[in-house]
């Protein structure tokens, strides 16, 4: 049977076919999302360029929390309904996720070659895995065994400081938010916030800002990309404490894979195996960076044969 998985983000919507249970790459389609006010108007022109003809299932991971069936997006003024897709496209099967419940599910079928590792560990195959994803925002997802993949919207946690200079960040940043949320400094933006704390120019993208940290000479980015993988390994640590994926940790997004080749530079490492009674479990976890454009769409066939 064929079905439809989407994947929207806060930029850009990915589609593509599920044939037979698998993915289709001939199918992939990717549009920007600037320009239009309805993403159901973003799924009607994949169908009219792929000629594609509504399938009767389709399963969507969507940028923002989804509560029974209905979706309103984080960072557009967007949203959409599993009914509202079953009256416009006739679809019998429709399923919204949030978009790390999709990639959650897509460690059950990640492809060969797609994986870096950046932390070793044991990595027992029949336990927990948990997908960390630094994009334009920041947020988790827990595969377990058998069981559903829960939402959760853990990118807007507080953020925690443990030095006098990440004290200074924090408070750099109370006047915007009325508390600091962990995605502050952990995506995109983050990583330009930080830059700019650190005496850089406001004006640098997030990407000239990493290759200017492994460059060498631009002391704002080292001191940027530091603070990031110090913030990223403790947050990984207390996920890793509260969820117990001791199948793996998978760092994803645009920002997660981008940083990975960093992080043994800064002092992840030393944040995630934190001194204490649980250190030797956080160091039995083993950490990876995900390289797969397509992971998003993954998870919803992933989820859409279950």
């Amino acid at each position: 049977m064929q079905m439809l998985v989407g994947d929207l983000g806060a930029s850009n919507s990915r589609f593509a076919l599920v044939q037979g249970g698998k993915l289709d790459p001939s199918s992939f389609r990717s549009f920007p999302n600037s320009g239009y006010d309805d993403p159901a108007d973003l799924l009607q022109l994949y169908l009219d360029q792929s000629g594609a003809t509504p399938p009767e299932a389709i399963c969507l991971g969507v940028a923002g929390p989804v509560i029974d069936g209905a979706a309103r997006f984080t960072n557009r003024d967007w949203q959409l309904s599993e009914q509202a897709l079953k009256q416009r496209f006739g679809f019998r099967t429709a399923i919204l996720l949030n978009d790390l419940q999709a990639m959650g599910y897509a460690l059950a079928d990640l492809p060969p070659g797609c994986l870096t590792p950046v932390l070793p560990g044991e990595g027992r195959p029949d336990a927990a895995r948990m997908v960390v994803a630094p994009g334009t925002g920041l947020n988790i997802a827990v595969l377990r065994p058998g069981m559903p993949v829960a939402p959760s919207e853990s990118g807007h946690v507080a953020l925690s400081a443990t030095t006098g200079r990440e004290l200074e960040f924090l408070d750099a940043l109370s006047g915007d938010f009325p508390i600091v949320p962990v995605e502050a400094a952990l995506s995109g933006p983050g990583i330009a916030r930080l830059y700019r704390f650190a005496g850089g120019n406001p004006d640098v993208p997030p990407a000239e800002i990493l290759t200017r940290a492994g460059a060498g000479g631009d002391d704002a980015a080292t001191q940027a990309i530091g603070m990031f993988g110090r913030f990223l390994g403790r947050y990984c640590a207390d996920m890793a404490l509260t969820h117990m994926p001791m199948g793996g940790l998978f760092l994803t997004g645009s920002v997660g894979v981008a940083i990975a080749p960093y992080l043994a530079a800064t002092e992840f490492a030393g944040q995630f195996h934190r001194a204490g009674p649980y250190r030797a479990i956080l160091e039995s976890i083993p950490v990876s960076a995900v390289d797969d454009p397509m992971i998003g769409l993954r998870g919803c066939a992933v989820r859409l044969r279950t």
